[in-house]
């Protein structure tokens, strides 16, 4: 987590944005590879800050619950009608977007973990991600 926001720190503060990080001190590890991870969480927040208010705060959490370890990103931003979303997210046609492009590769680096990926999105409202991964410390 802390390599993706170091990696995007001065686009945030370009933009004023801030990031607002809420996780365990302590959490277990997940069945992913450490720069892949890092890659997915920069997808994400790529485009949580590009569609964010400038200004504003983009959430981040991080949860264990039970065999899981569960990721949620969301924005202060101007969002998309959600069918449109999920179909630059998830259909196969081409997308023109280079951050649409890395977010369906990490959906399916998500995927490849047995981890669940999901995203919404409504007009005023702004974005949300959410994945869940395994737990390397009580997943077989």
């Amino acid at each position: 987590m802390e390599d993706a926001l170091v990696l995007l720190k001065e686009e945030a503060d370009t933009k004023r944005l801030t990031f607002e990080l809420e996780m365990p001190e302590l959490a277990d590890l997940v069945w992913a590879g450490p720069g892949a991870l890092t890659d997915v969480i920069r997808s994400i927040l790529e485009i949580l800050m590009g569609d964010a208010v400038e200004g504003s705060a983009i959430a981040i959490d991080l949860v264990q619950m039970d065999d899981w370890l569960i990721y949620s990103f969301s924005n202060e931003g101007f969002g998309m009608p959600n069918a449109v979303f999920q179909k630059y997210l998830f259909e196969t046609e081409e997308v023109v977007s280079h951050e649409f492009r890395k977010i369906r590769k990490s959906i399916g680096q998500v995927d490849k973990w047995g981890g669940v990926f999901s995203a919404s999105s409504h007009m005023g409202e702004g974005i949300h991600f959410s994945f869940h991964l395994h737990s390397a410390m009580r997943y077989p």
